[in-house]
C-alpha cells in the first residue's frame, strides 16, 4: 500500500478536494489495518 501511494504522490494523481495535487505526502501505513482480518487458518 505504501509502495502504491508514493507512486501516486510522486506522480502528482492524489488530488485534494479542490482538485489541486496534493503537496504534502500523506502517511499511507495508516489507511489500513488488518486488524479486521480473520485468522483462523
Amino acid at each position: 500500500m505504501d509502495a502504491v501511494g508514493t507512486f501516486l504522490f510522486e506522480a502528482s494523481i492524489l488530488k485534494d478536494g479542490n482538485g489541486s495535487a496534493v503537496t504534502a505526502k500523506p502517511d499511507f501505513t495508516s489507511y489500513y489495518s488488518n486488524a479486521y482480518l480473520d485468522t483462523t487458518p
